[in-house]
């Protein structure tokens, strides 16, 4: 039949206190059954209250309270410092390291000036077209300049990466080298320069630049040295504590 179910033949009935074959025992009595389920549910219930009661009373977790906290005054959580990111230069066999918001750039690239040609490679950049006329708000890599003596060193990269870098002009002031050593126990020379640029597009508001040199021997005894330029007199520019900071991370690999 369409849409009913077929009708079914059912044995006779067992005699008296016997139950069909394979069937069980008859179900309980549902009017117990029910009066234990509704005992039960009053227990858990009143269990229930007991314990949102003590959870209430104690307060929110540390954690918790500083999101409540954060909640109610409209504020943001502090978000935990990214880890610092490091540059190796596996040719070098060095590596330092750098602040949140510097990203690595690609390949080795060469810088001019009336010095000679430096060849850098452990590029790294922070800052890309932050205005008009600059590339970079700061710029990081490394060379290996043909110069023993350090503190040469330090002054021949500091003086080509500024005219490289910015098209020197008139007024620069080049700071004497002076000693300095890495977290790692690297010790060389460092090399300060300042100078006035203007990008000429206009939009810009840096009018200044700065170049940091850190001039050292590397693993296999050769010169390298770690170049910072930076646009100056504008929002993130590159401190020299901050220069000095990122100068001492380096280390041998």
């Amino acid at each position: 039949m369409t849409d009913q179910q077929p009708w079914q033949s059912y044995p006779a009935p067992p005699p008296h206190g016997q139950q069909y074959p394979g069937y069980g025992p008859p179900p309980p009595n549902r009017t117990n059954t029910a009066l234990i389920v509704a005992v039960v549910l009053v227990i858990v219930v009143v269990l229930g209250v007991g314990i949102a009661a003590v959870v209430l009373s104690r307060g929110p977790a540390p954690a918790e309270a500083a999101a409540a906290t954060s909640t109610a005054s409209g504020t943001s959580t502090t978000v935990p410092p990214s880890p610092p990111a490091t540059i190796t230069v596996p040719e070098f066999g060095v590596a330092y390291d750098l602040p949140a918001g510097w990203s690595a750039d690609t390949g080795p690239a060469t810088h001019t000036g009336s010095l000679g040609t430096l060849v850098a490679l452990g590029r790294a950049a922070e800052g890309p077209r932050y205005c008009p006329g600059s590339a970079f708000r700061a710029l990081s890599f490394l060379v290996a300049p043909d110069v023993t003596d350090l503190s040469e060193a330090a002054k021949f990269v500091t003086v080509t990466a500024s005219e490289s870098a910015y098209s020197e002009v008139p007024g620069r002031l080049l700071g004497a080298p002076r000693s300095m050593t890495t977290q790692s126990g690297i010790s060389g020379r460092f090399s300060p320069n300042y100078g006035f640029w203007t990008p000429t597009p206009t939009g810009c508001d840096t009018k200044t630049f700065s170049v940091f040199s850190f001039a050292f021997r590397g693993p296999t005894g050769a010169t390298l040295v770690l170049c910072l330029a930076a646009d100056g007199g504008t929002h993130k520019a590159l401190t020299d504590a901050a220069a000095e900071r990122i100068i001492a991370t380096v280390r041998a690999l």
